[in-house]
């Protein structure tokens, strides 16, 4: 009885974080098209630190440096070709709306994956990336979509390359046409290779293992 209670209360814990993560993920996203664009996933960042504190998922915070670290990685290889029809604030020559937009954009990501990763667990390494691909790029082009025609983001140090032809969104070079379509999967690669706990894995997996113990 009193596992059965345990794993009852678990189980609607795991459902108020999933429905927790998800809407502050939507209002983040929306956020954009209302405050200045930098300052929205600055605070953004900011705010995830104490969030998964109170929600008691630290472990997530080695996923969130992760994606800070990919974060600064690209925008130094690629901080030439960030400037915005908006005056967004730049730090050592950076631009902070794509290096947080990145890092808190990677980390939303992984939380949406994360909470459906225990349907396929025991899948191989190569499934799980796949996965992870059918949930990143279609939102990635709906961000990008959205963020270009609804938000008027708009990268002006890349205007004059072709966008995506289906969405006339991410005007850019090639090369960093395919970074984006390469980061959040060198992201998740990562989290693996680094053995990164999954927590609403390890939640959902505890009960099974209860259940089975003598």
């Amino acid at each position: 009885m009193a596992r059965e209670q345990t794993r009852t209360h678990t189980h609607h814990n795991y459902h108020l974080l999933r429905s927790s993560d998800l809407a502050l993920i939507l209002i983040g996203f929306l956020s954009l098209g209302v405050l200045r664009a930098d300052l929205a996933v600055t605070a953004g960042f900011l705010f995830a630190i104490p969030y998964l504190f109170a929600t008691k998922r630290t472990t997530l915070l080695s996923h969130l440096a992760l994606a800070f670290f990919l974060a600064v990685l690209w925008m130094i290889a690629a901080k030439d070709t960030y400037q915005y029809n908006k005056p967004f604030l730049t730090v050592f020559g950076i631009n902070t709306f794509p290096l947080f937009a990145w890092t808190i954009g990677l980390l939303a990501l992984y939380l949406i994956y994360s909470h459906i990763e225990h349907r396929f667990h025991k899948e191989p390494l190569v499934a799980k990336l796949l996965i992870f691909l059918a949930i990143y790029w279609p939102l990635l082009i709906i961000g990008e979509t959205i963020a270009y025609h609804v938000f008027n983001v708009r990268n002006l140090a890349t205007a004059m390359y072709p966008g995506l032809p289906f969405c006339n969104c991410l005007h850019a070079p090639p090369w960093m046409q395919a970074g984006y379509f390469l980061l959040g999967l060198i992201f998740l690669a990562l989290c693996y290779v680094f053995d990164l706990e999954n927590p609403h894995l390890t939640a959902r997996l505890k009960p099974a293992l209860a259940k089975n113990q003598p």
